[in-house]
């Protein structure tokens, strides 16, 4: 089914993924995960690395020194990936029921993967932020810095994409 034959749900959410693929890659190649007040001076940490007063150190490093368990990274880092991944293949299945004929197992398939993408992402991120809160003991004073923020942004665009790839999806007729 070529392009110009394609519900107007389908292009619009074509166009909701791109940017939500971008803003979520951003989002988790950046380290500011969390921003918080330490000793009146204000520090970052992330994925990748912990800044403060312009000093920065490897995330892993740190946990090293803090004697903390470096598993939850790994998991976060695995699990923010496998988001990636799944938005990436919405992406190519978007893509396929533009060039191929558009069918509802497309249809439903892409809504599939872009529920596992969310599911996957927001857990991935949300242990992330639960974890750093934790281990540097931010009670007081915190913000999601603007990694979270753009990652869940993602999130959310890929959230809205499965929902209307599944409200797409039961309108056709095979």
């Amino acid at each position: 089914m070529p392009f110009r034959d394609t519900s107007m749900i389908w292009k619009g959410v074509f166009c909701l993924q791109i940017p939500g693929f971008i803003l979520s890659l951003v989002g988790f190649g950046t380290s500011t995960i969390i921003i918080f007040t330490y000793l009146k001076n204000t520090a970052t940490a992330g994925l990748w690395k912990q800044c403060s007063n312009d000093n920065c150190y490897d995330m892993s490093l740190v946990l090293n020194y803090k004697q903390e368990s470096t598993v939850w990274l790994d998991v976060s880092k695995g699990m923010m990936s496998i988001a990636l991944i799944g938005q990436f293949a919405t992406i190519l299945l978007t893509t396929s029921g533009f060039i191929l004929a558009l069918t509802k197992m497309i249809g439903w398939c892409t809504a599939a993967a872009s529920a596992v993408s969310v599911v996957f992402g927001t857990i991935g991120s949300g242990v992330a932020l639960g974890e750093l809160k934790r281990i540097f003991d931010v009670n007081v004073t915190y913000d999601p810095g603007y990694s979270y923020i753009l990652f869940m942004v993602g999130q959310a665009f890929f959230l809205v994409a499965a929902c209307l790839h599944a409200v797409d999806s039961r309108t056709r007729p095979k």
